[in-house]
């Protein structure tokens, strides 16, 4: 399953009771330009994707939408979506077969109600389209590895290292920001296993000089990320 980290599938009730109802609140809304609370969600390079979308058709299990091109490049890199809507109970997962890019369309199925756990970030996090070395320094340890995401309160560092770490220590993090090495405050709030390294993650103590280099640093990654969606969807459309 992709991306487990944003969200966790739950049942209300048994997993047939669930898409049963899922494919009933769908066909109710078939056809109806009128539902226009119908958002769909998707996360491209950390950042959000969130565009209106409206029910063409339901036909057995399979569920036929009109959105904004953005979210359907966001869809097909994810190869699946969430819908949020005030008269759903619960936030809707969903797997996409199927995107349409001249007529706007994605099919989606095998539908789950669904706890979108990145939806309760307190920060917006963005993850870089470059590979950034940076490290981590404090008395007690030392850590390099490369930017995995960072948001105005942290960032985290993917590394092959094994140091020994204390939850809790504090120290330095080294970013390049506006073209000048910073030694950023911050303390280690976790450490996680992936694959085959391990994930730091480090929570910043700023002061105002600082959270403005960083801000500035997001909204670079933002508007990089918008642009290469932007190139993705003018390259797809040349194609056809």
């Amino acid at each position: 399953m992709q991306e487990p980290r944003y969200y966790q599938l739950y049942s209300s009730g048994t997993d047939q009771k669930d898409v049963a109802e899922i494919l009933e609140w769908f066909s109710l809304r078939e056809g109806d330009s009128q539902a226009n609370d119908i958002l769909l969600l998707n996360y491209f390079n950390e950042i959000p994707i969130c565009f209106a979308a409206t029910i063409d058709s339901v036909d057995r299990g399979v569920v036929e939408m009109t959105t904004h091109k953005t979210q359907l490049i966001a869809m097909l890199d994810q190869k699946i979506t969430f819908l949020k809507s005030d008269s759903l109970q619960h936030s809707v997962f969903a797997k996409v077969q199927r995107v349409d890019l001249g007529k706007n369309k994605v099919f989606i199925s095998n539908f789950s109600y669904v706890l979108i756990r990145s939806m309760r970030r307190e920060h917006l996090r963005v993850k870089p389209k470059n590979i950034l070395d940076v490290g981590f320094e404090c008395d007690e340890f030392s850590v390099r590895g490369f930017l995995y995401d960072i948001s105005i309160g942290g960032l985290s560092i993917l590394t092959t290292d094994q140091a020994d770490a204390e939850i809790g220590v504090q120290g330095t993090v080294g970013l390049y920001l506006a073209g000048t090495k910073q030694k950023v405050p911050c303390r280690l709030l976790k450490v996680l296993d992936t694959d085959n390294s391990k994930k730091y993650v480090f929570i910043f103590d700023l002061n105002p000089k600082i959270e403005m280099l960083i801000s500035q640093f997001i909204c670079q990654i933002q508007n990089e990320t918008i642009r290469e969606l932007k190139d993705r969807i003018e390259s797809l459309e040349i194609m056809q």
